[in-house]
């Protein structure tokens, strides 16, 4: 046993020498091996977080987010890294869906937002405030309700509605895409709103903007621009127009 504890010794002390006595190139190699280690640890996955909710119509986002709304069961899953997720707070009040930020808002700080996936049954409105990114794949209901303040996106792509009721204040864009019987759209500040995807069959239109409206009509439209943003209403409604601001329709036009 002594000999073998001799000869093990005798091993690692030769093994010791030859890395020694090994050429320079060698040795210079071994930063190189641990690299790869170090880039695993680099790439580590996105964490997430789950939050349990209940049955919502209505999505309030106040914060540094980009949210993704999807059809199906009551549902909240935050992506992000440690830091960003702490900053994350999902709670609900009455039948709307509250997603805000930490008191600090570390990650908006760093430009790492959060991602949360949302998912709802039936989503009715938005209320959107700051610089957060919005995405919401359908909204269906009698009535549908957007209000965005600051400078975020809200973009959806399908509503479907009796009364669609939209304002903008601030830089922010909103896109909007689908059909309203009815739709009443205000834009304030200098944000725009592209709802040339939308076809809505009468339409109220103002802006005391400098960011533009679009949106096409079918039977009517009455439009007020009051700044220098313009409101480009296609399809072949009877539209009245008024106020100093540039407006254009390819309908019949009236103004008063």
């Amino acid at each position: 046993m002594l000999g073998q504890r001799s000869g093990l010794g005798r091993g690692a002390l030769q093994l010791k020498l030859a890395w020694a006595g090994a050429p320079r190139d060698c040795r210079a190699m071994r930063p190189l091996l641990l690299a790869p280690l170090l880039f695993l640890v680099a790439a580590a996955p996105a964490q997430d977080r789950r939050f349990m909710i209940s049955d919502f119509e209505r999505l309030r986002v106040d914060g540094p987010f980009e949210v993704e709304v999807v059809p199906g069961a009551p549902g909240a899953t935050a992506f992000g890294d440690r830091v960003a997720l702490d900053q994350v707070s999902v709670r609900s009040n009455g039948d709307t869906l509250v997603v805000s930020s930490g008191p600090l808002s570390q990650a908006g700080r760093k430009g790492t937002l959060p991602t949360l996936r949302v998912s709802s049954r039936s989503l009715r409105g938005v209320i959107l405030n700051g610089g957060a990114r919005v995405r919401v794949a359908e909204m269906r209901g009698a009535r549908v309700e957007l209000l965005q303040t600051g400078t975020g996106t809200l973009e959806i792509a399908s509503i479907r509605t009796d009364d669609l009721n939209a304002s903008l204040t601030g830089t922010g864009t909103m896109t909007l895409a689908g059909t309203a019987q009815r739709a009443r759209i205000r834009n304030y500040g200098a944000g725009s709103i592209d709802a040339s995807g939308l076809t809505a069959g009468d339409a109220s239109l103002t802006s005391e903007s400098s960011g533009n409206i679009r949106i096409d009509v079918r039977f009517t439209a009455r439009a007020t621009a009051l700044a220098s943003g313009g409101i480009t209403i296609t399809g072949k409604p009877e539209c009245t127009l008024r106020g100093p601001g540039p407006m254009a329709c390819s309908g019949t036009i009236v103004r008063r």
